[in-house]
């Protein structure tokens, strides 16, 4: 039942923002599809940010084992803010990407 109250409350304040979105905002539900692309275009890149973050992490902890003669817990790897840093590191690679597309789009404006 807790699930379906989340889901349902995430659903309410999505339909809302959609309808404020293009009544009052000046949005319209054809870049609401856009950013839907773009959603899970960042979703997939921090999704392989955590994959690569946790690769990387794994392998060092094992280097670190071996190297220290100590043992050192794979758990170390194994933290939510792992998940939150890759997932801010997809946003910052996204937005740095859309802002070259920004400059093309001003730069060929410009040159007319």
């Amino acid at each position: 039942m807790e699930e379906y109250f989340v889901l349902g409350l995430v659903g309410f304040t999505s339909l809302a923002s959609i309808l404020v979105g293009t009544r009052w905002g000046g949005l319209s539900l054809e870049g609401f599809r856009e950013a839907i692309r773009q959603t899970l275009e960042t979703i997939g890149i921090a999704i392989a940010f955590f994959a690569f973050n946790l690769v990387l992490g794994s392998a060092l902890i094992l280097v670190g084992r071996t190297v220290f003669r100590h043992f050192i817990s794979l758990y170390l790897a194994d933290d939510i803010g792992l998940l939150i840093l890759s997932l801010l590191q997809g946003l910052l690679v996204q937005h740095w990407r859309l802002t070259r597309y920004c400059a093309i789009e001003w730069r060929q404006e410009s040159e007319e």
